[in-house]
């Protein structure tokens, strides 16, 4: 799923079969970033390429997190438990922007494959984690970035 190159071009990053994993440009060293059970999607490259933010989804909701481009532990960097979607670093690095949405309104949607257009939140928060902020409700324009 939507396959993104790191800031140098040398490594991409991507979700399949519900995980992170990376690989060199040229398809090789494929390996999974994190060890979780939490399905892992739409990850991002900070500009410096040190860092890969991406968001989670489980039975309990959603998060944001980011991981090493090498692999490792990653941070949870949201404190709510809701539905987040193509998270994106800040050019500077210092915050993360997303959309948000209740985590509810994932639960009660029709298909697995539809989007929640109306109804989300374009919010910021550091890069190192904490309290996100509203910056405006996106009324369905799509991707932050």
């Amino acid at each position: 799923m939507e396959p993104t190159t790191s800031p140098d071009g040398k490594t991409v990053a991507f979700s399949a079969f519900g995980h992170l994993y990376a690989a060199s440009s040229d398809g090789s060293g494929v390996h999974r970033l994190t060890s979780g059970d939490e399905r892992e999607y739409q990850p991002s490259w900070s500009a410096d390429g040190k860092r890969i933010v991406y968001v989670t989804w489980g039975a309990n909701g959603g998060a944001i997190k980011t991981v090493d481009p090498a692999g490792g532990s990653p941070a949870t960097l949201t404190q709510v438990a809701a539905f987040y979607r193509d998270p994106v670093f800040s050019p500077d690095g210092q915050h993360i922007y997303a959309l948000h949405a209740p985590k509810q309104e994932r639960f009660e949607m029709e298909s697995e494959f539809g989007r929640l257009e109306g109804g989300l939140d374009l919010i910021e928060l550091p890069a190192s984690g904490g309290a996100s902020r509203i910056v405006l409700p996106s009324r369905g324009t799509g991707r932050p970035h």
